[in-house]
């Protein structure tokens, strides 16, 4: 079964006016989000993880997007917070302004390709990136996924 992103996310790990000037200020103030949720083992091992993943291998996937996320140990499920910024960011030499933090089990490798090909599509799918710009409120954001893409003629 497809992981969605929206199954993942929830209100209070999201932040739709994220600050920073760096992609490392950026998935910092963005990761905190996930700071003593439920499913987050050691919170600081899973932001180093995640920093050293983003360093070995930049995660700007293109349309603005970037998903800085790392296999880890120090999460029991998938955990998600996200970040839209006011001014875009570089994150390998693309401009960004929406960043998903992503910590995801290691025993669930399935789920993570998954996940991954999900943010692939997202990255193709205007509709709901422009709703995703315009959304006011986290939970407006969420909705937001379900807007669906005119069918191809």
């Amino acid at each position: 079964m497809p992981v969605l992103i929206q199954e993942l996310l929830a209100p209070t790990c999201i932040d739709l006016s994220v600050q920073g000037k760096t992609d490392t200020e950026v998935i910092t103030n963005v990761s905190s989000l996930l700071q003593g949720k439920r499913g987050v083992r050691n919170f600081e091992s899973l932001r180093k993880d995640i920093l050293t993943r983003e360093r070995l291998s930049p995660t700007a996937i293109g349309s603005g997007l970037a998903i800085p996320h790392a296999r880890t140990d120090h999460v029991d499920h998938i955990v998600m917070s996200v970040g839209r910024l006011d001014q875009p960011v570089i994150f390998d030499s693309q401009e960004t302004w929406l960043v998903f933090v992503i910590g995801i089990p290691r025993s669930l490798p399935g789920k993570f390709l998954s996940l991954i090909g999900a943010f692939g599509r997202l990255a193709h799918d205007q509709i709901i990136l422009e709703a995703l710009k315009a959304a006011a409120t986290p939970k407006e954001f969420i909705a937001a996924f379900a807007k669906k893409t005119a069918p191809r003629a």
